[in-house]
């Protein structure tokens, strides 16, 4: 007789999830000014302009929503958000840096604390007022923003 095929079965390789979400802002700046421009001044409806503009529809209502000038709009920053405003983050650093010089490092409890009283003394809302430190999610997107200035201890 003829020699049987073997058949090999495998189970389907597990794929990292992750890589199959759609990559963020494939879309262009100019082309989005232009659909959010055409879009306000009533040229095209939100459908028509992602089409002609080659943009995200979703994306290009949510921007033109906005009540800002396209420029503006386009411009934001995507991602986490800071927290606490951009001037008070350069103080916080200014006074770590200084912290840093005279105690020979800091500990991550001295960052989260002087973080709290900084926002106390300023009088800004902020999401950590429970316990009187800032909190682990906001001491490790802090240290990822400023990691090639700030030095902390292991402790």
């Amino acid at each position: 007789g003829s020699p049987s095929k073997q058949i090999h079965c495998t189970k389907p390789s597990r794929r990292n999830k992750s890589k199959d979400y759609k990559v963020n802002k494939l879309w262009n700046k100019v082309d989005m000014i232009k659909a959010i421009q055409a879009v306000k001044e009533n040229a095209m409806s939100f459908r028509r302009a992602a089409k002609v503009f080659s943009v995200p529809r979703t994306t290009l209502c949510r921007l033109s929503r906005l009540g800002l000038s396209p420029e503006d709009a386009v411009c934001n920053k995507m991602g986490i958000k800071p927290e606490i405003p951009d001037e008070l983050e350069k103080e916080l650093v200014h006074h770590l840096l200084e912290m840093q010089s005279k105690l020979n490092g800091l500990k991550r409890e001295d960052i989260c604390r002087l973080a709290f009283q900084l926002c106390e003394k300023n009088g800004i809302k902020y999401p950590f007022r429970t316990y009187g430190v800032a909190g682990p999610t906001w001491y490790d997107y802090f240290i990822n923003r400023h990691k090639d200035i700030i030095s902390v201890l292991k402790t």
